[in-house]
C-alpha cells in the first residue's frame, strides 16, 4: 500500500493569507475531532459522487456509513417488482412496503385478513391480493420474515453479551426460513422469484456458516455475475465471502470488485471485505477479465487510503482514462493536501490524520518531500484537464486553481478561475465562489469596503447553502479562518477575534450533525472571550467594545457581530484582567472601577470562583471561608495601596507579607487565581512550567499565539505556576531588619511554600497520590529552628511540614 514514510504530510507552508488559532479553553481540556478542526475548501464534485461520500477524506475509518444516501438500490429494487407488477403499480407504493413497513405489521395485517383494509390505498398490495399473485405475495411476506430475523442476527453477533439461548432462537428461525426457500426455489417457474429465493438462499446460507451451499446456490442459479439484475449482486457479495472463508481470497476480491463497481449499497461492505496484502491483491488482478475491472480493484485499493496514491492513479487512468471514479480520488488527495498543509498552516494543530506526536520535527522534515508531492500531483491533474472536456474541464480547473492557491501561487490560482465559464453543476459554481472569495482575501486590502460588502454576499449564500448542505459549514469555517488571519496581520484583533468566534459557530454546527448532544449555542462565557484571552491586548478590547456598541453597523460588521457574544461588562472584565496580569494595577484599576460589583457576585463563574479573602493564603488555611464578596476593584486598590506604603518604607514586612499573600492567591495554587486566568488546570498547555522558561507542557502545545507582536504577562509568566512576585515579597518581609519574630517566620513559612509547590506539581505523577519526600530548604530549616513554637505554626499547621517536623 502507498502509505508516507512518516505516517502524513505535515509541511509548513507559509501562506500568506492564513494563520489561525485553534481554540482551547483553559477552563477545562477541550477534546476537538480531528475532522472539526482540520482545514477544508474544496468540495466540488462531478459525476455521481453520492454513494462514495463514505470515503471521503476523514481522521475516522469512513466518513460516514450510509453507503447509499440516495436511496439508489432501494429504487432499483422496487423497479424491478414494478416490472412484474406492471405500470399500474405506483412505484411509491412498493417502496412504502419494501422499506416503511414492518414485518411485525405486515405480517399481523396479513393473519387477520386485514391487508386489503389496512393498505386500502396502496396500489403494490392490491396487486398482490389477486389470485394470480399469490405466490408474489407468498415471497413478500417470507422476505419480512427473514427481515424481522436480521436485527436480532446482527445485534447478538456484535453484542459483547449477547444470549446463546435466545442467538439459538434466531438461529433455528434462519434454519425453517432457509428450508422454505429451498422447497418453493425447487418449484417456482418464475425466474423473478427464483433469483430472489436464490438469493435469500445464499444470504441464509452464509448467515448459518454454510459457505459451499452458498457457492453451489449461486453457481447455479445465478451462473455468472450480472450487474443489471439486483439480486444477482446482492447475492455475489455473500458468494465473494464464501470463496474468501473457503481460502479462495484471490477470487474473492475479484468479486467484491465487481459489486463494488455495480451497488451502491453493497458499496461499503464490499470494500471492508476486500484483501489490500500485496499478494492476495496481485493475484485478484489476474482474475479481471477487462482493463476496467482492473482499475475498479485498484480503485478498492486506494479509495480510503490516507497517504500519497499518485502512483495509484497513474495506474488507473492508464488502465481505464475514462473512470468514473477518477474525480473523486483526485478530489480526496486535494483534501489530504490541505489537510496536510493547511491544517497545521493554519490552525497550529498536527494534520487530522495520523498526527505525530514530534510534529514540529516531522514538519521540518518533510516540507521538502510534500512540496515535491504537491507539484507531480499538479502535473497529474494538469495532464487529466487537458484532455477532458466539458464539465470535467471546468471541474479539473478548478482544482488547479486552488492547487495553486495552497500552494501560495496566487496568480496562477487567478488564471485558472478566469478560465472556467458558467456551469450548471452546482457545486462547481460553489467552490468557484469560495475560490474568488479566498483570492480577493490574498489580493485586495481586507479592510476596505468593497471587500468587505463582497466578502459577506458570498458567506450569506455560503450559509443559505449550509442549511442543505452540512459540509459547507466546514468550509465557512475554514474560510472565516483565513480572513481573521489576514486581520491579525494588520493588528485588528477585534475583527479577527469576531470572524474566529464566527468561524466556530460553523465548526459547532458542522459537528453538530455527527453529535446528537453537540449544542451550537452553548452558553458559554469563556467561549465568548477565549480568543481576546489569547491574542488580544488592553486597545484590542476597547476596539471590541467599540464595535460592539456601534449603532449603525455596516452589513460586514453586522455579519461577525450576528453571534452569541458576551456583556460589556465582560469584556471590560477581560480587559481589566489583562493589565492585570501586565502588573499594571493603575490600569486595571481604572477599569475595574467601570464596573458593577454585582457583576463579580451574580455572572460567570466570579461567585464561586472569587468568594475568599485574598490577602489569607489558602495553603495555610485550617478553615475556609467562602461568603467573602470579592471586588476586584477594592482588590486592586488595597494593592495599590500596600505597594506605595511598601516602596515608601512604612511597615514594610506587613504591607509585603500582604502583597505577598495576595500574589500567592493569585497563582495557580491560592484562592484567587481568577484574578488571572479564567480556568484552573494544572495541564494548560499555553502556561510555562516553573522549571522550564520553554515550558513543562510543550509537549502538548497545539495552541500558538501570532508571531506579530509579544506581550509580557508577569503575573503569568512570572507567578502563576513559579509563584516569583509573591516570593519576592515575602523575601522583602523576612529581610527587613524591623520584622517581628512572628511575621520573619510567616514571610520564612511562606517562601516555602512559594518554593515547594511549583516543585511538588511538576515532580510527581498525576496518577499517583505519593509525593516524593521534599528536602528541607534553608527558610523551612530557619523556620522550624527559631519559629516552630511560635504562634505561627499553632494557627497555621500546615499538613506540608508535618513529616520533616515529624522526622527532625
Amino acid at each position: 500500500m502507498e502509505w508516507k514514510k512518516s505516517g502524513v504530510s505535515t509541511r509548513f507552508l507559509i501562506v500568506s493569507l492564513f494563520l489561525i488559532l485553534p481554540f482551547y479553553s483553559s477552563a477545562c481540556v477541550v477534546m476537538e475531532s480531528p475532522d472539526t478542526y482540520r482545514m477544508m475548501f474544496f468540495q466540488a464534485r462531478t459525476g455521481n459522487s453520492s454513494p462514495l461520500q463514505i470515503f471521503n477524506y476523514s481522521p475516522a475509518l469512513y466518513a460516514s456509513y450510509n453507503p447509499d444516501p440516495e436511496g439508489v438500490d432501494r429504487v432499483r429494487n422496487a423497479k424491478e417488482w414494478q416490472a412484474v407488477t406492471g405500470n399500474g403499480v405506483v412505484l411509491e407504493d412498493i417502496l412504502a412496503i419494501q422499506y416503511e413497513t414492518s414485518p411485525d405489521s405486515l405480517q399481523f395485517a396479513y393473519s387477520h385478513n386485514k391487508l386489503q383494509v389496512v393498505f386500502e390505498d396502496n396500489s403494490f398490495i392490491q396487486f398482490l391480493l389477486r389470485p394470480s399473485s399469490k405466490q408474489l405475495l407468498e415471497y413478500l411476506l417470507f422476505s419480512k420474515q427473514a427481515e424481522a430475523t436480521e436485527t436480532a442476527w446482527s445485534e447478538g453477533f456484535e453484542s459483547w453479551n449477547s444470549d446463546a439461548n435466545e442467538m439459538a432462537v434466531v438461529k433455528q428461525k434462519k434454519l425453517a426460513l432457509l428450508m422454505i426457500a429451498k422447497k418453493r426455489l425447487s418449484t417456482v417457474k418464475n425466474d423473478f422469484l427464483k433469483k430472489r429465493y436464490a438469493y435469500q438462499l445464499c444470504r441464509l446460507s452464509y448467515q448459518l456458516q454454510w459457505p459451499a451451499d452458498v457457492m453451489a446456490t449461486y453457481e447455479r442459479y445465478f451462473k455468472k455475475f450480472n450487474g443489471n439484475e439486483l439480486m444477482n449482486v446482492w447475492s455475489t457479495l455473500f458468494y465473494a465471502q464464501s470463496l474468501n472463508a473457503t481460502k479462495k481470497k484471490a477470487k474473492a476480491n475479484y468479486y467484491y470488485s465487481l459489486v463494488f463497481d455495480n451497488c451502491d449499497s453493497k458499496k461499503l461492505r464490499a470494500h471492508q471485505l476486500f484483501n489490500s496484502d500485496e499478494a492476495t491483491f496481485t493475484a485478484g488482478l489476474k482474475q479481471a477479465k477487462t482493463a476496467h475491472e482492473k482499475a475498479v480493484m485498484w480503485v478498492m485499493r486506494v479509495i480510503n487510503n490516507p497517504g500519497p496514491v499518485l502512483s495509484s492513479l497513474k495506474t488507473i487512468s492508464s488502465l481505464d482514462p475514462k473512470s468514473s471514479y477518477m474525480t473523486f480520488l483526485l478530489a480526496r488527495e486535494i483534501n489530504k493536501l490541505e489537510d496536510w498543509i493547511c491544517t497545521p498552516a493554519f490552525t497550529a494543530y498536527s494534520p487530522a490524520v495520523s498526527p505525530q506526536w514530534n510534529f514540529s520535527q516531522a514538519m521540518a522534515k518533510n516540507m521538502k518531500t510534500d512540496l515535491e508531492y504537491l507539484g507531480s500531483f499538479m502535473d497529474f491533474v494538469k495532464q487529466q484537464q487537458q484532455q477532458a472536456r466539458g464539465e470535467l474541464h471546468q471541474y479539473l480547473t478548478l482544482g488547479l486553481a486552488h492547487l495553486s492557491l495552497i500552494s501560495d501561487n496566487t496568480k496562477e490560482g487567478l488564471d485558472y478561475l478566469n478560465a472556467i465559464g458558467l456551469s450548471e453543476n452546482s457545486s462547481i459554481e460553489i467552490q468557484k465562489n469560495i475560490e474568488t472569495a479566498w483570492v480577493m482575501a490574498k489580493t485586495t486590502d481586507i479592510t476596505d469596503n468593497v471587500f468587505k460588502d463582497q466578502f459577506v454576499i458570498y458567506c450569506h449564500k455560503l450559509h443559505r447553502l449550509a442549511k442543505s448542505d452540512n459540509t459547507i459549514n466546514k468550509t465557512l469555517y475554514s474560510l472565516l479562518l483565513g480572513v481573521a488571519g489576514e486581520y491579525e496581520k494588520r493588528f485588528d484583533f477585534a475583527t479577527a477575534g469576531l470572524l474566529t468566534m464566527k468561524a466556530d459557530q460553523y465548526k459547532r454546527r458542522y459537528d453538530a450533525a455527527y453529535a446528537e448532544d453537540f449544542s451550537i449555542t452553548a452558553d458559554d462565557n469563556y467561549q465568548k472571550i477565549r480568543y481576546f484571552d489569547k491574542c488580544a491586548g488592553i486597545g484590542d478590547v476597547d476596539n471590541l467594545i467599540r464595535l460592539l456598541s456601534k449603532p449603525d453597523k455596516s452589513d460586514f460588521e453586522d455579519y461577525i457581530t450576528e453571534q452569541p457574544l458576551g456583556s460589556v461588562n465582560l469584556y471590560r472584565d477581560l480587559q481589566g484582567t489583562l493589565a492585570f496580569r501586565q502588573n499594571d494595577f493603575k490600569t486595571a484599576y481604572s477599569i475595574f472601577r467601570k464596573i458593577d460589583p454585582a457583576f463579580w457576585r451574580t455572572s460567570y463563574a466570579y461567585k464561586d470562583c472569587l468568594n475568599e479573602d485574598p490577602f489569607v493564603p489558602k495553603v495555610l488555611c485550617k478553615k475556609r471561608n467562602f461568603a467573602y464578596h470579592f471586588d476586584k476593584t477594592k482588590f486592586v486598590k488595597r494593592l495599590l495601596d500596600l505597594q506605595d506604603k511598601t516602596h515608601k518604607k512604612t511597615g514594610v514586612a506587613e504591607n509585603a507579607i500582604l502583597l505577598g499573600n495576595a500574589y500567592f492567591n493569585c497563582s495557580y495554587y491560592g484562592n484567587s487565581w481568577m484574578m488571572v486566568e479564567y480556568g484552573w488546570s494544572r495541564a494548560e498547555p499555553e502556561y510555562h512550567s516553573p522549571t522550564d522558561s520553554l515550558g513543562y507542557f510543550n509537549q502538548f502545545l497545539a495552541f500558538k499565539l501570532p508571531p506579530v507582536r509579544v506581550i509580557s504577562n508577569p503575573l503569568k509568566d512570572d507567578n502563576y505556576y513559579n509563584c516569583k512576585l509573591a516570593a519576592r515579597y515575602f523575601h522583602l518581609a523576612a529581610d527587613d531588619p524591623k520584622a517581628s519574630t512572628e511575621q520573619r517566620a510567616y514571610a520564612l513559612l511562606m517562601l516555602h511554600e512559594c518554593n515547594y509547590l511549583p516543585w511538588a506539581m511538576i515532580n510527581y505523577s498525576w496518577y499517583d497520590d505519593k509525593r516524593p519526600k521534599y528536602p528541607a530548604g534553608k527558610e523551612l530549616r530557619e523556620f522550624y529552628a527559631h519559629y516552630a513554637d511560635t504562634k505561627v505554626y499553632h494557627d497555621f499547621k500546615c499538613p506540608l511540614l508535618d513529616a520533616f517536623i515529624a522526622n527532625k
